[in-house]
C-alpha cells in the first residue's frame, strides 16, 4: 500500500480466520482497517480488459496479493475474494470510523466477531485459525 502513493499515510491493521465447516479445503476470512482517508472504497470488482486486476485501487490490490500469496495465476482469481456486503443496501462493507465513536466500533466489532466463530475452526488440530496484526 505504500506504493499506492495516496496523499494520507495508512498503517494497515488486519485480522484473519482460517475456517473450515462443510467444505473439503480451508478458507479465509479478512478484515483490513485502513486510514478512511488513504482508502476510502475498494474501487472496481471487475478485472481490467485484458482479464487480469492490474488497476491501482484496493479490490485489485488485494486480488493481486492474494494471488501472489496462493501461487495462483492472476487471470484464474475471478471469484476467489468475495467482499462482505450489507443485504439490504448491496454495499461493501465499509465504516468511517472517528476517535470515541462508539456506534461505529460497535459495527466493526460485530463484524469482526463473526471471524470468531468456533464451530467452523479445527481448535484441536494444532492449526492456527487466527491472527491480527500485532499494534
Amino acid at each position: 500500500l505504500e506504493a499506492a502513493g495516496t496523499k494520507y499515510h495508512t498503517e494497515i491493521r488486519y485480522l484473519w480466520a482460517r475456517e473450515q465447516d462443510t467444505s473439503d479445503k480451508p478458507h479465509y476470512h479478512m478484515q483490513l482497517l485502513l486510514n478512511y482517508d488513504a482508502f476510502c472504497s475498494l474501487g472496481c470488482f471487475s478485472p481490467s480488459s485484458s482479464g487480469k486486476y492490474e488497476q491501482g485501487n484496493l479490490y485489485h490490490r488485494c486480488v493481486r496479493a492474494w494471488s501472489w500469496a496462493i501461487n495462483w495465476p492472476i487471470y484464474d482469481m475471478a471469484g476467489l475474494l468475495h467482499v462482505a456486503t450489507d443485504k439490504l443496501t448491496k454495499q461493501p462493507y465499509v465504516y468511517r470510523m472517528h476517535r470515541n465513536d462508539a456506534e461505529t466500533f460497535a459495527q466493526v466489532f460485530y463484524a469482526a466477531s463473526y471471524l470468531s466463530k468456533a464451530y467452523s475452526k479445527p481448535i484441536a488440530q494444532r492449526i492456527r485459525c487466527h491472527q491480527g496484526s500485532s499494534r
